[in-house]
C-alpha cells in the first residue's frame, strides 16, 4: 500500500469514528482528492438531515467530482 491509500484508509477510519460516517474506499479512489470534502459534507447531512438539501441521497462520481443524482 501506498501512501495515498494509507492516507484514505485512515480518513475513512476518522469519518466512521468520529463522524458516525460510513464511506467505502472505492468512492474515495474514484474521484479527485479535490472533491472529498463535498463527499463527506453530503454523507454527513444525510445521516444527520435525512437527505443532502440540494438533491436525492444518490452520489455518482463524475469527472468533475461527486455529484447527486
Amino acid at each position: 500500500m501506498g501512501l495515498d491509500s494509507l492516507m484514505v484508509m485512515e480518513l475513512i477510519s476518522r469519518s466512521r469514528k468520529d463522524l458516525g460516517v460510513e464511506v467505502k474506499s472505492p468512492e474515495f479512489f474514484a474521484t479527485d482528492a479535490n472533491f472529498w470534502s463535498e463527499y463527506l459534507l453530503r454523507r454527513v447531512e444525510k445521516k444527520f438531515l435525512g437527505e443532502a438539501p440540494d438533491g436525492p441521497a444518490n452520489d455518482t462520481a463524475t469527472d468533475e467530482g461527486w455529484r447527486g443524482r
